[in-house]
């Protein structure tokens, strides 16, 4: 697989996670609420925001721009795990660190 297409109004998560884990590069399609963003979210943790179109014109032109472009496909495929690796996507430690911190704000502000 090349280019993997999330789905939308109800983008892949973890679908698109594994996807962009393996090397595939994710083009998404941006919608207007929480639940319809997790692709943008994903892609521009990674520095890759270029990805992910806002409306459904934008969306086939990033996907048909990069199905014509076996340098940055071959860029990706190599880099992509190593992007994932080192963003916050996969920071377990500070993921639990920012919770945590929030949990001791919130119950300070309580009492």
């Amino acid at each position: 697989m090349d280019i993997a297409l999330d789905t939308a109004p109800y983008p892949g998560g973890l679908t698109t996670c594994e996807a962009l884990y393996m090397g595939v590069p994710v083009v998404v399609l941006s919608g207007n609420r929480h639940g319809a963003r997790f692709g943008k979210s994903f892609l521009s943790n990674l520095g890759l925001a270029e990805l992910a179109a806002e409306d459904a014109v934008q969306y086939m032109n990033i996907a048909a721009a990069m199905a014509g472009d076996q340098e940055l496909l071959l860029a990706l495929r190599q880099n992509l795990r190593r992007m994932m690796q080192a963003s916050p996507l996969m920071d377990a430690q500070g993921y639990m660190w920012d919770v945590e911190h929030l949990y001791r704000k919130i119950l300070a502000e309580i009492n």
